[in-house]
C-alpha cells in the first residue's frame, strides 16, 4: 500500500494524528481533521508520515531498466585559456645524427679583387761610393744655387723652397717649437705627383677653455647625426697618394658635407672652384663620445628593466609553486 492510500485508510479508521490547537500540540482523530484548515490538517499528516515512514514505506523495488540514451546536447562554448604554466627544464641533448655525404663540388668563384700593396721590403745595402767628381763652382744658397752642410739660422729667415736632392732626411732642428706659420701644411712627394703622409706621436688640438666661448653641452640631435654616416670601401686613383693606394676605407667628402659640413674642408681647384676636398677625421670623435654615452644610458635603462621583471617572474612562479603544492595537498586529503 503507497504511503498516500495509508494516509487516507489511517484517517478514515481512527488512527490520532499530531495536530497543532492553539499554542500546543494534540493528538486528533483522523475523523476529525476535516474540522481543522486544509495547511492545519495537511500538515498533521505529514507529522505522522515523518513518524511512521519507515513501517509506511514498502520494500524498494528492483532496479528497472536503463532507458535510452538521449540525444547529445549542443557542445558548450570553450572556456577561458588558463595561464601559461612555468617553463619546463630543457632536455638532455639528443645524440649526433650520422654525417651526410659531401655534396658535389660548386663551380669556382670569380676571381676576387686585387689585394692591397704589401709592405715597402727593407732598403737594400748601400752600394760602394763612387769616384769623387770634378770641383764645381761655388754657389750662394741665397741666389737661388745649392749649398752641401749646415745653415745655421740665428734669427727670420724667410726662403721659398728648401730642396734636398741628396736622398736622405732633411732635418730642421731648433730647441723648442718649430712654428710653420701659413694658412695649412701640404706634404706631397718629392716629385709633387701625389699626397705623402706624416708620421708623428701626436697630433694635439687646441682645447682649453682659454680658447673658447659659447660653450654648451652637445644635442642627443647633433650626435646622432654620426648615424646617417655612410662608410665606404675604395680604392684611390693613380697619382693621389703615395702608397697604400687600394683597398681603402673611409668616407667621401662630398657626402659628407650635407651630415656634418663642419669636419670638411675645401680647396679651390682649377676649373671647379671652391670645393669639398678633405675630412678631419679627429672631428668625428666628440660625436663618437656623445652617442657612446646615449647607448650606455638606454642600456643601463634596459638591464634594469630586466631585472625588475625577472624579480617579478620570480615571485610569480613562487606564487604558483606554493598555489601546486597546496592544490595536491587538498586533492590528496579530500579536504
Amino acid at each position: 500500500m503507497r504511503i498516500d492510500q495509508y494516509e487516507q485508510a489511517a484517517i478514515e479508521d481512527g488512527t490520532l494524528f499530531p495536530a497543532a490547537v492553539g499554542n500546543q500540540t494534540k493528538n486528533i482523530l483522523g475523523t476529525e481533521l476535516k474540522n481543522f484548515t486544509n495547511d492545519a490538517a495537511g500538515a498533521a499528516v505529514e507529522s505522522y508520515v515523518a513518524l511512521h515512514k519507515e513501517e509506511l514505506q514498502g520494500p524498494q523495488g528492483a532496479k528497472g531498466d536503463i532507458g535510452a540514451a538521449g540525444p547529445q546536447g549542443p557542445k558548450g562554448d570553450t572556456g577561458a585559456t588558463g595561464p601559461q604554466g612555468p617553463k619546463g627544464d630543457t632536455g638532455a641533448t639528443g645524440p649526433q645524427g650520422p654525417k651526410g655525404d659531401t655534396g658535389a663540388t660548386g663551380p669556382q668563384g670569380a676571381t676576387g679583387a686585387t689585394g692591397a700593396t704589401g709592405p715597402q721590403g727593407p732598403r737594400g745595402a748601400t752600394g760602394a761610393t763612387g769616384a769623387t767628381g770634378p770641383q764645381g763652382p761655388s754657389g750662394s744658397p741665397w741666389g737661388g744655387g745649392t749649398f752641401s752642410g749646415t745653415v745655421r739660422f740665428s734669427y727670420r729667415t724667410f726662403v721659398d723652397e728648401i730642396c734636398n736632392n741628396s736622398g736622405t732626411t732633411l732635418h730642421l732642428l731648433g730647441n723648442s717649437f718649430l712654428n710653420l706659420r701659413s694658412s695649412g701644411i701640404q706634404c706631397r712627394n718629392f716629385h709633387d705627383t701625389a699626397w705623402a703622409g706624416i708620421s708623428a706621436s701626436g697630433f694635439h688640438n687646441q682645447s682649453s677653455c682659454r680658447y673658447k666661448k659659447n660653450i654648451t653641452p652637445m644635442t642627443e640631435e647633433r650626435a646622432k647625426r654620426i648615424l646617417e654616416v655612410e662608410v665606404d670601401t675604395y680604392d684611390y686613383k693613380d697619382n693621389v697618394v703615395d702608397e697604400n693606394q687600394y683597398d681603402r676605407t673611409g668616407v667621401i667628402a662630398e657626402k659628407i658635407v650635407e651630415i656634418m659640413p663642419e669636419v670638411v674642408s675645401y680647396r679651390e681647384i682649377e676649373g671647379l672652384g671652391n670645393v669639398p676636398d678633405s675630412v678631419d677625421y679627429s672631428r668625428f670623435v666628440a660625436s663618437l663620445i656623445k652617442m657612446t654615452q646615449i647607448q650606455q644610458n638606454e642600456i643601463d635603462t634596459l638591464n634594469a628593466d630586466k631585472r625588475h621583471m625577472e624579480e617579478r617572474l620570480a615571485a610569480i612562479e613562487k606564487m604558483l609553486g606554493i598555489a601546486s603544492n597546496t592544490n595536491q595537498e587538498t586533492a590528496m586529503t579530500g579536504a
